[in-house]
């Protein structure tokens, strides 16, 4: 993750000793003031000891999927939401967008990819949209044969617990309001834990914690 972030103050201070060549005037009222000397050294300065810091815990952040939004893209390197971030050999999963377990894997290095799921440790699921969940059962099913079963402990899953009560409906002026149906009227607004339940799934190397993240 620092070094990602590293990056990123790297892409800006070489955007801002642009700005101190021709036409730095023009742009510097729209995009800001140029670095001086003195602060691009800084910035430099924190960046190599941001490289340094993550190096020494071997951080990492992964990202699997960036694209937002239920959908399939024709593009085969386009994937929905999914990041991992690995310490050490440890991974750490952050929602399951599409392609997740196969974007894993080709992500990790071949010391960790042969057991792919025994390295992972825990998995965060931010919310609920399908964009972001997915692949989830893809996770819990392949997993078994992808190293799962071979982790110290279950694989913990933290994900928001049930709402309680339903979205107040949005009904644009001048239309008439229409109750659309409600699908499970028993839990009409389930979460983490239920979602699993409802997937048919149970295994002892799953344990789902609802409603809280760590």
């Amino acid at each position: 993750m620092c070094e990602l972030i590293g990056r990123a103050i790297e892409q800006a201070i070489q955007r801002r000793r642009l700005l101190g060549g021709a036409g730095a005037s023009v742009l510097a009222a729209v995009l800001g003031k140029p670095a001086s000397a003195v602060e691009i050294a800084q910035q430099e300065a924190r960046l190599a000891e941001a490289k340094a810091a993550a190096a020494l815990f071997g951080t990492r952040l992964l990202l699997l999927g960036t694209a937002g939004g239920p959908t399939y893209w024709s593009n085969t390197n386009r994937r929905s939401t999914s990041s991992a971030l690995v310490v050490g050999d440890a991974v750490y999963l952050v929602d399951c967008g599409d392609g997740v377990g196969k974007r894993l894997q080709e992500a990790l290095e071949p010391p960790i990819q042969r057991d792919t799921m025994k390295t992972l440790r825990a998995l965060f699921l931010t919310h609920l949209h399908s964009d972001h969940v997915v692949d989830y059962p893809n996770i819990l099913l392949y997993g078994w044969n992808a190293g799962l079963e071979l982790a110290a402990s279950p694989l913990r899953v933290f994900g928001p617990g049930r709402r309680g009560e339903m979205e107040p409906m949005f009904t644009p002026p001048g239309q008439p309001a229409a109750e659309p149906p409600v699908m499970n009227p028993s839990n009409p607004t389930p979460g983490t834990a239920d979602m699993t339940g409802y997937l048919r799934f149970t295994s002892p190397y799953v344990n789902t914690t609802v409603g809280r993240y760590v």
